[in-house]
C-alpha cells in the first residue's frame, strides 16, 4: 500500500482533480474574472453553491429586477454569469432598498458572492457589493431609421432616428412599406384570446390594443 499523497493536483486549471476529479477550488477571497466563475459554478449540481466567496468583477448587461438587484455580468468577451441578488457591502441592505447613487447597466462592479448553479445554468448568489465604477464614456449605435443614437451600455440615446429609405416602395433599413403607418410603443395584450384573430401550428397573429 502506498500512502496518498494527501493533495490534489489540477494541472490544467479545470478545477478539478486531474487524478480524482475532486473539486479543486481556489481559496475564499479569491479575485476571479467572468469566465472563472462560469467554470465553477458549473462545477455544482443544482441549486448547490460553494462554501467559500468569491470576488468577481464585470460590466452590468441589464438589471431586470429592480427590487432584489438580479443582474447579468460580462466581461465583454461573450461571457456572461448570472447574480441573483445583489446587496451592500455588508450584505444587509437589498438593492431595491439602496439609497443614493446604486449600480445601473454599463457600470463595471465587483461583488463578493459564492458560485453555483441553478436551473442548469452557472450563477452567484446574494451577492455583496464590493464596489462600482459608473461608465462615463458611452458605446454608441448608430441611428436608425427604428432607434436614434443609442449607447450599448447604458440604452442612453441621443438626437433623432433616421429617415425612410424606400427602395420600390419598401425602406432597405426595415422593411417598412411606403405610406404604411408606424407603430410607435405599440402593447400588446395577451390576456384575452378574442385578441388573437388567427392561430396555426405555425404562428398567431394579435391585434393591436
Amino acid at each position: 500500500t502506498v500512502p496518498a499523497t494527501g493533495a490534489h493536483a489540477d494541472e490544467n486549471g479545470d478545477y478539478k482533480c486531474d487524478v480524482c476529479s475532486a473539486q479543486v477550488l481556489p481559496a475564499d477571497g479569491t479575485a476571479l474574472t467572468v469566465a472563472q466563475a462560469i467554470a465553477i459554478g458549473n462545477l455544482f449540481e443544482h441549486d448547490t453553491y460553494s462554501t467559500q466567496k468569491y470576488y468577481i468583477t464585470g460590466v452590468i448587461a441589464s438589471v431586470p429586477d429592480s427590487k432584489y438587484g438580479n443582474f447579468d455580468l460580462t466581461d465583454g468577451n461573450g461571457n456572461t454569469i448570472l447574480i441573483y441578488g445583489l446587496y451592500s457591502a455588508d450584505g444587509k441592505t437589498q438593492y431595491g432598498s439602496m439609497t443614493g447613487d446604486k449600480p445601473q447597466k454599463g457600470d463595471e462592479i465587483t461583488v463578493y458572492t459564492v458560485l453555483g448553479k441553478y436551473s442548469n445554468a452557472p450563477q452567484g448568489k446574494n451577492a455583496w457589493m464590493d464596489e462600482f465604477v459608473k461608465h462615463t464614456e458611452h458605446v454608441w449605435e448608430d441611428a436608425s431609421c427604428t432607434a436614434p443614437k443609442t449607447c450599448k451600455l447604458c440604452d442612453l440615446t441621443e438626437g433623432e432616428m433616421l429617415e425612410h429609405t424606400y427602395v420600390d416602395g419598401e425602406c432597405t433599413g426595415c422593411g417598412k412599406v411606403e405610406g404604411a403607418a408606424a407603430l410607435v410603443n405599440a402593447t400588446l395584450s395577451f390576456a384575452n384570446k378574442a385578441q388573437r384573430t388567427e392561430f396555426t401550428t405555425s404562428k398567431q397573429v394579435w391585434t393591436q390594443n
